[in-house]
């Protein structure tokens, strides 16, 4: 293990960071499809006339949702952070 700078192991958290935060997305993204999936193999065979699952609604809300939880995160969790944890902010005169 060798020894890192600040500003190395910023990079390297930023970098860590960006894969959790799309791997979190693809999840979502995977389970929502995966249902719209099962949904379409369950309805293939419908008779004539009955309903096919055919538009993936389920994975394009189930993406838009983790995308979006994804970004507020990414906005505005620096911020929520501090709340949290009663933190203020130092003003010098």
């Amino acid at each position: 293990m060798t020894a890192q700078d600040l500003f190395s192991q910023q990079a390297a958290n930023r970098r860590s960071t960006t894969l959790l935060v799309a791997g979190f997305v693809v999840f979502f993204a995977w389970i929502g499809f995966g249902g719209d999936l099962g949904l379409y193999l369950l309805t293939e065979h419908a008779a004539p006339g009955a309903y096919r699952h055919t538009v993936p609604v389920i994975g394009i809300v189930a993406t838009l949702v983790a995308g979006t939880l994804a970004w507020f995160s990414w906005r505005q969790g620096p911020k929520r952070v501090l709340w949290s944890s009663g933190a203020w902010e130092l003003v010098t005169r």
